[in-house]
């Protein structure tokens, strides 16, 4: 399942619940325009940006969801390498629409699957990093200080891969 658009809390929450009780894996699109994360909040992973890694990712899968996201497709036209980054013969299921209730949609199906809620996983607060200055330290050390509530604006190109997974036991940001 692609779950994109609007990525709040409660969404997580219900799109976590809709994976346990079905077995769906859960991805978001590489890039978002809202994902609340940090402690308290539930983790999603993001689809790999580069081909091949998002080809890997989504191998076996026979049946994709779309939740408030785009059919994922590669960023360039690479030759040899496929535009769209799903398996041939997978089929694609669109539960809502990017413009339409996302919230509303997820909601409403972990309610007719009777999905009971999932637990938050285990966190750590980070700490600031010490030695080599590295995109994963610079990372850890942001993930340190970030305040409560702060809204993140993620810009950059190479540095940003290590932003993601090294700043989910943040303190809770947008």
């Amino acid at each position: 399942m692609i779950a994109g658009a609007g990525l709040e809390s409660d969404s997580l929450a219900a799109a976590h619940r809709i994976a346990s009780a079905t077995g769906a894996k859960l991805l978001a699109p590489s890039f978002n325009r809202l994902i609340q994360r940090g402690r308290g909040r539930h983790p999603i992973a993001l689809l790999p940006y580069p081909v091949d890694n998002a080809v890997a990712a989504l191998a076996g899968v026979r049946h994709l969801i779309l939740v408030g996201s785009q059919e994922p497709t590669a960023f360039f036209a690479y030759p040899d390498k496929p535009s769209l980054v799903r398996p041939n013969g997978s089929i694609v299921h669109i539960l809502a629409r990017p413009e339409e209730d996302v919230a509303g949609a997820l909601a409403a199906l972990a309610a007719e699957l009777a999905a009971p809620p999932v637990p938050l996983p285990p966190t750590k607060h980070p700490e600031p990093a010490h030695g080599p200055v590295t995109s994963a330290a610079v990372a850890q050390t942001i993930a340190a200080l970030i305040p409560e509530d702060a809204v993140i604006v993620d810009e950059s190109i190479s540095f940003g891969f290590a932003f993601y997974p090294g700043t989910r036991d943040a303190a809770p940001h947008d």
